[in-house]
């Protein structure tokens, strides 16, 4: 039973975002704590799981901020010590909406099987509702200038950086095109660091070899000479696939739309003979001198 309103007027929360929160008691329901089969309900039984596992912060999203009174109560009735609750923004979908399953991508293995790094959908998701210490956030996400803000971190950059004191309290875009660019930043970070480029190509081997390109083991420094030729181009793992057809092989579609335009556009007597010669000349280079 909840206390009545001369016993306590109201039940205060305290939030590491929103500060002192104070829910009349007249608002909270009674609430069922055990079923008809000795089962607990879930605020019984979240209570006594966080407490059992010592847990010192609850942090979630703040559509529970409305239950939270009801968990302070039951901390007081067992006369235990309450944990430090931060109920953190929704995120939206672009329209303002909240972000649902029904609309959006929302597993992490979705975007991991469309080619997303672990550490760019990090980066992503840290920024979703914070920011570093002094830097405004809509400016921070809307600004490419990363002279002026710092955008792209790496996980120990975000350890240093965190707070949780810098959480915005609305709600969050979950914009696609910003994690398109933070990945490929990540991608291109990882390319030019010669320790962690050859984990792209060992992420990117299996996604040729899926789509029917094989690429010999021999060949993994021509695959990584690839990888850094068009990661401008790419904003996701799964696109270089998309782009390793004319590295790969040699079968190229001159009926396509692309090639007979191209032909329209620069072929003529002088071209054709260029191409013979040159050809002529690749003719007799071994697979060896090939670099």
């Amino acid at each position: 039973r909840v206390p009545g309103v001369e016993e306590m007027p109201v039940v205060d929360v305290f939030d590491t975002l929103r500060g002192k929160i104070s829910f009349p008691t007249t608002s909270i329901d009674d609430q069922i704590l055990l079923k008809s089969d000795g089962m607990p309900t879930y605020h019984l039984a979240s209570v006594v799981d966080d407490y059992s596992m010592q847990i010192s912060h609850v942090i979630r999203g703040e559509e529970w901020l409305p239950s939270t009174p009801k968990h302070v109560l039951l901390y007081k009735m067992f006369d235990w010590k309450i944990p430090k609750f931060t109920h953190l923004p929704l995120l939206l979908n672009p329209d303002g909406s909240k972000l649902s399953k029904r609309q959006s991508d929302v597993a992490v293995t979705d975007y991991l099987n469309k080619g997303y790094l672990p550490s760019a959908l990090l980066n992503f998701v840290a920024l979703l509702g914070w920011s570093p210490a002094g830097t405004d956030l809509q400016e921070l996400l809307l600004n490419d200038d990363e002279e002026e803000h710092k955008v792209i971190f790496t996980y120990p950059e975000l350890i240093k950086e965190f707070n949780l004191k810098n959480v915005n309290k609305s709600g969050a875009v979950v914009d696609i095109d910003r994690l398109n660019w933070i990945n490929s930043m990540h991608i291109r970070m990882m390319l030019d660091d010669d320790d962690k480029a050859h984990e792209v190509v060992e992420l990117v081997l299996p996604l040729l070899e899926a789509s029917g390109i094989e690429v010999k083991k021999e060949k993994k420094e021509s695959t990584l000479l690839f990888l850094r030729t068009v990661a401008s181009r790419v904003h996701t793992l799964n696109d270089f696939v998309r782009l390793a057809g004319h590295f790969f092989s040699l079968d190229v579609n001159l009926e396509s739309p692309t090639a007979k335009k191209m032909k329209d556009d620069v072929w003529h007597d002088k071209a054709w003979d260029m191409v013979q010669t040159t050809s002529r000349h690749i003719e007799l280079i071994k697979e060896t001198e090939w670099s």
